[in-house]
């Protein structure tokens, strides 16, 4: 299972770094996926109505036309900073994409609404993103040796418990985030971790408020 996930990784790796470099030799500057979310907003950006609120704050208000198709049925109105890099629709700064409020307003005063792209989504990034290399695997021989397994500190275990009543031990949340589990421990096991419990069947284990 670890070779298979390795290699089915490294398989990943070397596929999209070799699509980057095709797309370097072609000269495309972006991703296809942020160019399909770019397109997409400029067809929605030519039904926009843009106002000018400041030629030196690059401050603009943005109209949309009624439209029953999308999610808020359209007529909303939104304010664009392209000095503060901003969209009171947030969708500019969730996907760091020019959203169409924001390509109306380069379209209307003739801007280049591709410069708003953020630079992770450039194939430049996608090149570097995957361009380190997977290091063979090691032989069997030099394998760790499988009986060597990972030890609990009990001492630190114990110290980090909170003991509530007797018989009841409830593990520190930010140690035990998610455990809820019932534990069949050797006598000697339970004594260490739960020096309160007297039960053959160990403690049960919750999250408690801290």
């Amino acid at each position: 299972m670890v070779k298979y996930t390795w290699f089915k990784l490294n398989s990943y790796f070397d596929d999209r770094h070799n699509k980057s470099i095709e797309q370097l030799n072609s000269g495309k500057k972006w991703c296809q996926y942020a160019l399909d979310i770019f397109m997409r907003n400029k067809v929605k950006a030519e039904h926009h109505r843009v106002t000018r609120l400041s030629t030196q704050q690059q401050a603009h208000q943005v109209d949309t036309p009624h439209n029953p198709g999308t999610t808020g049925h359209g007529d909303q109105t939104h304010g664009v900073n392209l000095l503060q890099r901003t969209c009171t629709c947030q969708k500019w700064k969730l996907y760091k994409i020019p959203c169409s409020h924001v390509i109306a307003v380069c379209i209307r005063y003739r801007h280049d609404a591709e410069q708003y792209i953020d630079p992770c989504y450039s194939v430049d990034a996608l090149f570097l993103s995957y361009a380190p290399v997977f290091p063979a695997l090691k032989d069997r021989l030099s394998w760790p040796d499988p009986n060597e397994t990972r030890k609990v500190d009990l001492d630190m275990v114990n110290k980090n418990l909170k003991v509530l009543g007797w018989g009841r031990c409830y593990p520190r949340r930010h140690l035990f985030p998610s455990l809820r589990a019932r534990y069949v421990l050797s006598n000697r096991a339970r004594e260490k971790m739960f020096p309160c419990c007297t039960s053959d069947w160990g403690c049960t284990l919750k999250t408690a408020s801290m």
